[in-house]
């Protein structure tokens, strides 16, 4: 089988890079199962800037979410150097201090983006685990019943660097790293649809770092696995018991949760060899190694659907990712 365009994942950035370059008809090849990507192709994103969920084709809604900071049994309306810095601690396991989301408290306008990627359809293969990448622009994957190989034009990659360099076999110049993010989400129907809550929690003794309520839903997210004192202290925080009576919707473990940037000269240098050798591009964080907002993603899939399309393709371009 023969594509103009392959992309290797169907999550936000490919649906952000399929979007850009649907007039070329791009094939995405997904290795989870059609009900395993459901819950992310009807997920709701809440978003900074609108543009992502316009480029996904998703019902937008402005909102107002309240926020606030949640430290040893008090309420803090305002951020400090202190609170930062243990926050970014807490969600980088002592590698790393930068300026977090924590520093933007009170009031703020956000956008809702639903069903965010159910825009893709019939370009989509699921089943597909990547398990070979080959010099000659041919990807190999193993789907339940046989392995196929693909031949393409031009590809892009938005699966983690570890993973592509692993089937490519081409040995990483730097040591990635990241730590996994621990969810767990209730169906809250007490909450009015309308009601978006962030209570950011930057105590180093519980494993919640971020709760948030938002259209009857609870949303919880920590470092490790919860235990009853950090459950307890989201329900405190929030003034409501959530876990009574209501039910838990799924928990799970995103395994590439928080990363740690790679250092910007070896990314890039890695990057560009990639894209010469085997004529793949690269876009999302996890691709690219590199903690970005979701409007330095949409930049990202621009810039390669550029170079994708143009009559002659400039990698000197592909530097800026």
């Amino acid at each position: 089988m023969k594509v103009d365009i392959a992309i290797i994942g169907s999550g936000i950035a490919g649906g952000v890079t399929e979007s850009l370059l649907r007039h070329r008809r791009p094939v995405l090849f997904e290795a989870r199962s059609s009900s395993e990507c459901l819950p992310d192709h009807n997920a709701v994103m809440r978003l900074r800037d609108p543009s992502v969920g316009h480029a996904l084709g998703a019902d937008i809604e402005k909102i107002k979410v309240h926020k606030s900071l949640f430290f040893r049994g008090q309420h803090f309306s305002e951020s400090n150097p202190r609170f930062n810095n243990l926050y970014s601690l807490k969600v980088t396991n002592g590698e790393h201090v930068a300026g977090r989301s924590i520093n933007n408290l009170g009031t703020q306008e956000r956008y809702l983006a639903k069903s965010v990627m159910a825009s893709v359809g019939d370009n989509l293969m699921t089943d597909h685990r990547l398990i070979k990448v080959n010099t000659d622009k041919t990807l190999v994957f193993k789907t339940i019943d046989c392995i196929s190989t693909i031949e393409y034009n031009w590809a892009v990659s938005t699966i983690p660097i570890p993973a592509f360099c692993k089937v490519a076999g081409i040995d990483l110049p730097f040591e990635t790293k990241s730590y996994p993010i621990y969810i767990t989400r209730w169906s809250f129907p007490k909450a009015s649809n309308d009601l978006h809550q962030t209570i950011y929690f930057p105590d180093p003794d519980i494993n919640v770092y971020r709760a948030t309520i938002s259209s009857g839903v609870v949303t919880v997210e920590g470092v490790s696995e919860f235990d009853d004192i950090s459950l307890n202290a989201v329900s405190e925080a929030f003034g409501v018991e959530f876990r009574e009576n209501e039910i838990e919707i799924e928990e799970f473990v995103q395994k590439y949760g928080k990363i740690v940037d790679a250092p910007g000269s070896k990314r890039k240098k890695l990057l560009r060899y990639l894209t010469e050798t085997f004529g793949i591009f690269f876009v999302g964080r996890h691709a690219t190694w590199r903690s970005i907002r979701s409007d330095e993603l949409l930049q990202d899939a621009k810039v390669v659907s550029q170079l994708i399309t143009s009559e002659e393709v400039r990698y000197e371009s592909a530097k800026t990712l």
